[in-house]
């Protein structure tokens, strides 16, 4: 993961790598440790007042980038053990995000997960993985909660549960970082 927000080069015949900050602040790509997203996903899973268990819930990871919500909440719920993997993937989990190398490494783990089951069964599992710009109104037409234009499942279907990275900031205030919204 690492290397998503790096420049690779050659230099007198030697690979190097160093890190293009400009992707994070462009994107604002941010990668949440896995204790974390263990947290938030287990948090979220016990406020949820419906169940999580039945082919119904509808869990979107907005921002999902290379996945750690997408499949700590598949983790979560097969180990509840009622739900087959597949389904879970093909009709409750839903991933979106802009940035187009993330979602490739994000299918990549998806299809490794899933190399037990039929090709076809793990491309409409992709189908559910859905490389657009939710958030700037300026650059698509999209309604959030339908994803009317993903072609995904999620059409007319409400969604239960968004999973995200927290709020990861820098307010400048005056063209100064302000320190009392970041500190509490």
């Amino acid at each position: 993961v690492k290397y998503i927000n790096s420049h690779l080069y050659f230099r007198e015949g030697e690979l190097c790598r160093t890190e293009k900050k400009i992707i994070v602040n462009q994107r604002g790509a941010v990668y949440t440790r896995k204790d974390i997203v263990k947290t938030i996903v287990s948090a979220t899973f016990r406020n949820f007042k419906g169940n999580l268990d039945t082919l119904k819930v509808k869990i979107l990871d907005f921002g999902c980038g290379t996945g750690p919500f997408f499949f700590e909440a598949a983790k979560q719920i097969i180990s509840m053990g009622t739900k087959d993997k597949f389904d879970i993937y093909r009709n409750s989990l839903f991933a979106v995000d802009i940035d187009e190398s993330a979602l490739n490494i994000l299918k990549l783990k998806l299809i490794i997960e899933l190399l037990d089951y039929p090709v076809n069964d793990i491309k409409m599992a992709l189908n559910n993985i859905i490389c657009e710009d939710m958030i700037d109104p300026m650059t698509q037409d999209l309604d959030l909660f339908s994803l009317q234009n993903s072609g995904s499942i999620l059409n007319n279907n409400s969604i239960d549960i968004i999973l995200s990275n927290p709020p990861y900031v820098n307010l400048k205030v005056n063209g100064n970082k302000s320190s009392r919204l970041m500190d509490s």
